[in-house]
């Protein structure tokens, strides 16, 4: 491309129209800044971001010459199209606006292109076309390519960046464009009116605003404990080569569903773009397990502003963040009224650029507000040029596009309902976006029936999907468990009967010596309080060895054992007590005055036990793995706590079903850090007894210290942490605080458990 006359402070450049435009620099818009700023660093590593290129497809046998002609006087016609960007390092990037400039057209003869190799053709020159880049140093960040096929066929492409010009120009410029050709081969064309718009007074006039005095409050009200990004939790790598993979997929719903979607809308006082919104929101929620999700939403922006710009071409876009609580509890119709409310909401406030919003945000410097974006526009550019009739039926307009955001969903609202995914390939394979809209459009086929459904009844999975789940993962895998848990105890206490078991400050048990200790407890349970198979024994024990030896002595007399926990309510405890309808409870004599009496209970202590005299051999009490393990309530928050009956399967085929993955073994060293009325307490015990590992009781002032928890990890050499999140959160800051390092622990493997996990 040659430039023209473009340099600043030059006069007036003059268009075909007669209007004056003063030439000089000005400011960048900030959305302009972030585009200029990803395209140098796109540059540098050949990513062709924010390149839109508008396809043309048609039969008529294009006049060089007058095409020619007519790209120089769009380019008059619209200022925006003879930008140039300015910019150094440590200065403040400029851009401004040349009196003139002349249209860079390359006419590509493919006549020679087999017909069923067209397609393949030109989806390669597309992606040339991108990687070539635009300068966007030189004037004019346009450029048209005219590829002719021969055999009546021609596409023609105009590539575009997107710092000069947003979606709602393109149909401005297509339209000129080829009113401008018509007009040149002497065909009768009608120019469209265009309102005298001055770029530069949008810039102006977004300077002039004080976003923090307007905005400020709305913002930071709106993203007020939101502290990380929603995670895109379908990262994989390419699985095809870029050239053949392309950058983007799409799916397009049929004209039916597309009316049944816009009756569903309208039933719910809602537009279609908020439809859009709850189905990427409760796709963010299922793919991430978060409730409260944010990404990036697209606003047209042109009817808050200057009143000329909105039959303008140019940017005036703006990207803010668009925050979701998808609970599995609110209904479709609530999700939906929300986003309506808060999209209505974010009119006053739209030109706020959003690096001052990130600024105000809870987010750490640097980390971004989001993930993904969703752009929606309320029309289908192909269908609405085709609307246009004449010329324009026999043509046939796509769109290109590829942003520097990891994910961009984009949603044409047209006859049909499109939804267009732009991809980063070094995070995403197609097949993964491919199964991406196979999810949205699950989603949309739900709507209709589930506008007053939970949002938790909604899936995403897709017919074959659940069909490939019912024949390969939902198919029952074979495991050797022995019937109980004892029968496998006492297996692993034959193998290993001198290696140390359990160990409490500076008391050790081999597994013989646990066995025969468990042993003791099961023949008092059975010959002296006469405990039956599935009878249920409660269990009383402060954190010390007594807890394990307790629980294997009560499943040893081949009953269950449940879980008294003095920390909870009196109330709670006697409920438990009661229901379950336990004739013992097994406890400590320090405790037997705090535990809460019942009729129905005989208390006896681990001091009355280890006074009887009985064998401490194996009783061989016949049990299945359906048999009880034990009982665990539920919290009772919404009426009396209920109780959960465990099975001996079901521990077992839990601790054989993750062998694979985490090959447990006699080297590994656990600990039992938590309560044992907390059933994580029960993969801490079987993980360690089961594989003839060691299990080390955590005294229970260590478990409230990280720092002497870190030091106990650090001597006993545990190599498997089981933990709550919150609770390694605190042992992080404690080797942070106390300048620990982390090459004393032997851990090969943190498990965690009970809470939701902020992978970060």
């Amino acid at each position: 491309m040659r430039e023209v006359d473009s340099a600043a402070g030059r006069g007036s450049g003059v268009t075909d129209s007669g209007v004056s435009y003063p030439v000089g620099r000005f400011p960048l818009t900030p959305m302009q800044s972030g585009m200029l700023y990803h395209q140098v660093r796109g540059s540098e590593q050949g990513q062709g971001f924010d390149l839109e290129q508008l396809v043309i497809r048609t039969s008529e046998e294009i006049v060089p010459e007058a095409f020619t002609r007519a790209a120089g006087l769009l380019l008059s016609r619209h200022p925006v199209l003879r930008t140039r960007f300015i910019w150094n390092s440590g200065e403040e990037p400029m851009q401004e606006i040349a009196h003139a400039a002349e249209p860079m057209v390359e006419w590509v003869d493919c006549e020679t292109v087999a017909e069923s190799a067209r397609e393949h053709d030109f989806q390669f020159r597309l992606v040339v076309d991108r990687e070539r880049g635009m300068d966007l140093s030189r004037v004019s960040p346009v450029r048209l390519n005219v590829f002719r096929y021969g055999a009546g066929e021609t596409r023609i492409l105009l590539t575009v960046h997107h710092a000069v010009v947003d979606g709602r120009s393109f149909a401005f410029l297509l339209e000129d464009l080829f009113a401008l050709y018509e007009s040149e081969i002497g065909v009768s064309a009608s120019l469209p009116f265009r309102a005298n718009s001055d770029f530069r007074e949008f810039v102006a006039w977004q300077a002039w605003n004080d976003f923090e005095t307007q905005s400020g409050a709305f913002w930071k009200e709106q993203l007020a404990g939101f502290t990380a990004p929603t995670p895109l939790m379908v990262n994989d790598l390419p699985d095809v080569p870029k050239e053949s993979a392309g950058w983007q997929k799409e799916v397009a719903l049929s004209q039916e569903e597309t009316r049944v979607l816009e009756g569903l809308a309208e039933e719910a006082g809602v537009t279609m773009n908020a439809l859009v919104q709850a189905a990427w929101s409760i796709l963010l929620a299922k793919y991430s397990g978060e409730e409260d999700v944010v990404f990036g939403g697209t606003r047209a922006c042109r009817k808050s502003s200057l009143p000329v710009v909105e039959q303008a071409v140019g940017i005036f876009i703006n990207t803010l963040p668009v925050r979701a609580e998808v609970s599995s509890e609110k209904t479709l119709r609530q999700l939906l009224a929300e986003l309506r409310t808060q999209w209505v909401a974010m009119r006053d406030h739209e030109h706020t650029p959003l690096a001052q919003i990130q600024a105000w945000s809870d987010l750490e410097p640097g980390q971004s507000l989001f993930e993904s974006i969703l752009v929606f526009e309320s029309f289908d550019l192909g269908e609405r040029m085709k609307a246009k009739g004449g010329s324009w039926a026999r043509r046939e307009v796509e769109l290109y596009e590829k942003s520097n955001m990891p994910l961009t969903v984009a949603a044409y609202h047209g006859s049909r309902l499109r939804i267009k995914i732009e991809f980063a390939q070094d995070q995403f394979s197609a097949a993964t976006i491919e199964r991406m809209l196979g999810h949205l459009r699950e989603l949309f086929g739900q709507f209709p029936r589930s506008l007053d459904a939970e949002i938790g009844k909604l899936h995403v999975a897709t017919s074959p999907e659940i069909i490939d789940l019912c024949r390969e993962w939902a198919t029952p895998r074979k495991f050797t468990v022995p019937g109980s848990l004892v029968s496998w105890f006492e297996s692993q206490v034959e193998l290993t009967p001198h290696r140390v078991a359990l160990t409490f400050q500076n008391r050790e048990w081999t597994y013989a010596a646990l066995n025969a200790e468990a042993n003791r407890v099961a023949r008092v349970l059975r010959e002296g309080a006469g405990v039956e198979r599935n009878q249920i024994v409660g269990l009383c024990v402060d954190r010390s060895p007594e807890i394990v030896i307790g629980i294997l002595g009560i499943l040893k007399a081949g009953a269950a054992y449940l879980p008294i926990d003095l920390a909870y309510p009196k109330e709670r405890l006697l409920w438990m007590l009661e229901d379950s309808e336990a004739p013992v409870l097994l406890t400590q004599k320090g405790l037997a005055d705090r535990v809460p009496k019942t009729t129905k209970a005989k208390v006896l202590t681990f001091e009355e036990v280890s006074e009887c005299k009985v064998e401490t051999g194996n009783l061989g009490v016949a049990m299945e793995g359906a048999d009880l393990a034990y009982i665990i309530y539920t919290s009772g928050s919404t009426g009396k706590p209920k109780g959960c009956r465990v099975t001996h399967e079901n521990v077992a085929r839990l601790m054989a079903s993750t062998q694979e993955w985490f090959q447990f073994g006699e080297e590994d060293v656990w600990t039992l850090f938590h309560s044992f009325a907390f059933d994580f307490s029960v993969w801490e015990i079987w993980g360690a007894l089961l594989y003839g590992g060691r299990l080390v009781v955590v005294p229970y002032d260590i478990t409230r210290s990280p720092e002497e928890f870190y030091q106990l990890l650090s001597s006993e050499g545990v190599t498997v942490l089981n933990q709550t999140p919150s609770a390694f959160y605190q042992l992080i800051e404690a080797e942070r605080k106390n300048g620990l390092s982390s090459q004393a622990l032997k851990l090969r493997e943190v498990i965690f458990g009970g809470e939701a996990l902020e992978l970060e």
